[in-house]
């Protein structure tokens, strides 16, 4: 369904039009999670209007001082980046940003989240350097807050990265841990498996595996 603008039809709901917005304006600075026009415009495909919702959720959370509503929004769009690929870069300033604020204030609640989908973003973007550390904070929050099934994102996207790096070895071990796991989503294990299934058995360009990340995926200790 498309969102159009016009008359309100929803002032009986949500309270007396005091100011005078009308449509989506209104719905927008009266709800109070903004940024959830920004989502099903995501959805729809529509990303440019996306973004411009979630810059106006995030600047309106900011006016009134609520940094989980900052961190939430900016984490929310980040995700929704590198789940649908699209605007990488915004999502990746976005990401880098909520894990700044997470981390001053305290708000650990969803960044192994934002640390898995910021190593999903820096994949798709080609920029691999960062990814080992950033795929390492995102196991180790997710193992701190015993987040069983947000450590079995990352895994998935930790083999999307041994995959790119031509760490076959490793890539197989993480698809593999994710796919046999019945607690993580059906669409997680789906992606695994079919990364299992696209990875070759022979590799010309195969490299060895990262010692540290096979650790992660071991369960054995990682030195910080």
């Amino acid at each position: 369904m498309a969102i159009q603008r016009g008359p309100s039809y929803t002032f009986a709901i949500m309270g007396t039009n005091q100011i005078g917005l009308r449509g989506i304006e209104f719905i927008e600075f009266s709800s109070a999670q903004p940024e959830r026009l920004g989502e099903l415009l995501f959805r729809q495909d529509s990303y440019a209007e996306c973004y411009t919702y979630y810059q106006r959720a995030i600047e309106l959370y900011r006016r009134k001082g609520i940094i989980v509503g900052v961190t939430d929004a900016l984490g929310n769009f980040g995700n929704m980046s590198a789940t649908k690929q699209v605007m990488l870069s915004e999502g990746r300033a976005a990401l880098e940003e909520a894990i700044a604020l997470v981390k001053e204030h305290g708000l650990e609640r969803k960044l192994a989240r934002y640390y898995r989908a910021l190593a999903h973003v820096l994949v798709l973007l080609g920029d691999l350097a960062p990814v080992p550390t950033t795929l390492t904070e995102a196991v180790q929050t997710a193992l701190r807050l015993d987040n069983t099934g947000e450590l079995m994102e990352v895994f998935y996207v930790l083999a999307l990265y041994a995959q790119t790096t031509h760490m076959t070895g490793l890539a197989r071990v993480a698809a593999a841990r994710v796919a046999d796991d019945p607690a993580t989503s059906e669409l997680t294990r789906g992606y695994a498996a079919n990364l299992l299934t696209a990875l070759p058995l022979d590799d010309p360009h195969a490299v060895p595996d990262d010692p540290a990340l096979s650790a992660l995926v071991s369960g054995q200790p990682v030195g910080t």
